[in-house]
């Protein structure tokens, strides 16, 4: 920080998707594990978790089998 005259700590991403493959991951990993051990990609995936829609189709679908 300027400011302070301080390194920055970290950065804030709002309203960015960060997971890989996804615009900003590398620059985003980079300075996330900047005084870290980088782990592999495969290990920071997450989830996606599915849309609204999807949510109740599926259950529709799943509610219909029965």
């Amino acid at each position: 920080d300027p400011n302070l005259n301080q390194p920055l700590q970290y950065l804030h991403w709002a309203g960015i998707r960060i997971q890989p493959g996804c615009p900003y991951w590398d620059i985003w990993k980079h300075y996330r594990y900047l005084n870290e051990p980088m782990p592999e990609d495969e290990s920071l995936q997450t989830k996606t978790q599915k849309s609204l829609w999807e949510q109740i189709t599926n259950k529709l679908h799943k509610s219909l089998k029965k």
